[in-house]
């Protein structure tokens, strides 16, 4: 099975890596590709070569949800912030959590069922 390119662009670098280390170290599921910066994430998008299938931004980088990809964008909101018009889910949880949110998301919007396994 094609592994899901899941680009992350959060400026906590502590939360980014919790969410990296799991998704990259417990899941056969994903390759991760993880920003902190504004500048390193859009020149990673602006790379036609790089296929992306999610794409999943702090509500800190919100501004960048763009239509250069035509991944599935899912927004990392305090829970508090979220029911934005895009999907949205509460970064404030463990990384197992988080991360099989985001594959029910894809699933839900590509019609891809994946499942962690474990």
């Amino acid at each position: 099975m094609n592994k899901i390119n899941i680009v992350i662009a959060d400026p906590n670098g502590r939360r980014l890596k919790k969410l990296v280390d799991y998704m990259s170290g417990e899941t056969d599921v994903f390759n991760v590709y993880p920003f902190t910066s504004i500048e390193s994430f859009n020149s990673h998008i602006a790379d036609k070569q790089n296929k992306t299938d999610i794409v999943a931004l702090a509500e800190e980088f919100s501004n960048l949800m763009t239509s250069r990809t035509r991944a599935v964008i899912i927004l990392l909101a305090d829970k508090k912030n979220i029911g934005q018009t895009c999907v949205a889910l509460n970064k404030n949880q463990k990384p197992e959590r988080l991360a099989n949110a985001i594959l029910k998301i894809f699933a839900e919007k590509t019609g891809r069922s994946v499942v962690i396994a474990g």
